[in-house]
């Protein structure tokens, strides 16, 4: 084919020099409803490694948790975890918000006493399909123990924890001392006695926040006297701890005192032998010494009814030698009473 008698055209390209240009505004399904390419399928959302929750089950230590392991899913997967508490491990309420970013440790505290804890976690596909990693719980959680690391003592001012208290004597306690528990322990204190020495217990005072006293002149011999602490935690949790018993004795007196010879000469060398006698029904121990002067003891013992002095050899007349002896008995209102006897040298 050729054009002619057309000034300044060009002829065209051949045929074949053709390149076919085609624009595809839609496409559409046999059925000419409009076509939609169809995404390759994804594996479905699943765990497989699920969260595992460790440490000690008691209120006030700290538990440890695994992160879980998803797979599958559509993009963006979101994975979350939560701290949780149930009453009977099938129940269960968040003790923290859920965080992609999780804080992989807990501290127990008082609201988890008698729970189980564990450290869930679940994953959420661009479908809003879910998948769930909640692995084991640790639980129920106990209270930590109340320990009494010092016991209650029982005092008359004198000794502690003493056998036997008397009738002019005013007892009292130092208060035991505890350990372990959970928060605060706080305490209280309680006079019993055990009338005769048998059968149950009976409360003298109620349980008070003040250390008790008590005159032992209100009860009577043969009866048995114990204080007690009591220590309570912020859980609740109670522990009481029991002074020795002390029975109440019959109350003596030594009265008084006398030493023979009351006053004796002897010269260097010399042994005096001393005895001592009471007016009272007290059964005492005489302890014997040298107050002063030129003298030793010379028995085996200085504790006894008789002892035997002897003068220095060195002793120059005129010297004197005090011996002194000094009478203890517990049970005696006067307990600790004594008398001096003198020698002097010739």
């Amino acid at each position: 084919m050729a054009i002619v008698g057309v000034q300044n055209f060009t002829t065209p390209a051949p045929v074949g020099g053709y390149t076919r240009e085609v624009e595809i505004v839609d496409f559409i399904n046999p059925d000419g409803t409009p076509w939609n390419p169809v995404p390759p399928p994804t594996d479905p959302l699943e765990c497989t490694t699920k969260t595992t929750t460790y440490g000690d089950a008691v209120v006030g230590k700290k538990l440890n948790g695994t992160l879980a392991v998803y797979s599958g899913g559509k993009p963006p997967v979101q994975v979350l975890y939560q701290w949780q508490r149930s009453d009977d491990g099938n129940a269960w309420s968040g003790i923290t918000n859920w965080a992609e970013i999780p804080t992989t440790t807990y501290t127990t505290v008082a609201a988890d006493k008698n729970k189980y804890i564990r450290f869930a976690s679940k994953a959420t596909d661009d479908n809003d399909l879910t998948a769930y990693g909640s692995g084991n719980n640790v639980g129920p959680i106990t209270a930590p123990p109340l320990i009494i690391t010092d016991p209650t003592i029982l005092t008359n001012g004198i000794f502690s924890n003493p056998p036997n208290v008397y009738a002019f004597e005013t007892i009292s306690m130092h208060a035991a001392v505890f350990g372990g528990g959970y928060g605060t322990i706080t305490e209280k204190y309680r006079l019993q006695e055990q009338p005769g020495g048998v059968g149950d217990w009976v409360s003298l005072t109620s349980w008070q926040t003040g250390i008790p006293t008590y005159d032992v002149s209100q009860s009577i011999p043969g009866d048995t006297l114990r204080f007690q602490t009591q220590g309570k935690d912020s859980l609740g949790t109670q522990k009481t701890s029991n002074s020795s018993t002390a029975t109440v004795g019959v109350a003596t007196e030594i009265g008084t005192v006398s030493i023979a010879p009351p006053n004796t000469t002897g010269g260097p060398g010399d042994t005096i032998t001393y005895d001592v006698l009471i007016s009272g029904d007290a059964n005492p121990m005489y302890i014997w010494s040298i107050r002063s002067g030129p003298g030793a003891i010379i028995s085996p013992s200085n504790i006894g009814q008789e002892i035997e002095v002897r003068v220095n050899a060195d002793a120059t007349p005129g010297a004197s030698i005090q011996v002194q002896v000094t009478c203890n008995d517990p049970s005696a209102s006067d307990n600790g009473v004594g008398s001096v006897a003198t020698i002097v040298v010739n």
